[in-house]
């Protein structure tokens, strides 16, 4: 695959983050909705790979992205990761559910 691209961009984890509070781990058991990351096959085959964000969901919640390059080659993913870190600028911090009552209160 890497005869024709040059990188690989990919999700890292099938879902958002989760909320600040964390996730209902219960639930998540009980429906079998753990999200396993997408990264363990990379990390298997030895190729450069670097997860990066990639701006807010319409949740308001981040999510993120994986780059992954031919193997030995870690220059392109790390070029890759700078720019889409570039595009996006940081992430703010996360806001608890606690805060904002405290503030709407206040």
């Amino acid at each position: 695959m890497f005869e024709r691209y040059d990188l690989l961009l990919l999700p890292t984890v099938p879902t958002t983050a989760w909320p600040a509070e964390g996730p209902d781990i219960a639930v998540m058991a009980r429906e079998r909705t753990v999200p396993i990351p997408y990264t363990s096959v990379f990390n298997d085959t030895g190729h450069p790979a670097i997860t990066v964000p990639a701006g807010l969901a319409p949740d308001g919640l981040p999510c993120a992205v994986q780059l992954v390059a031919p193997p030995r080659r870690d220059e392109p993913a790390l070029a890759a990761a700078l720019v889409v870190e570039s595009a996006h600028g940081p992430l703010r911090p996360p806001v608890f559910a606690s805060a904002q009552v405290a503030a709407s209160a206040g």
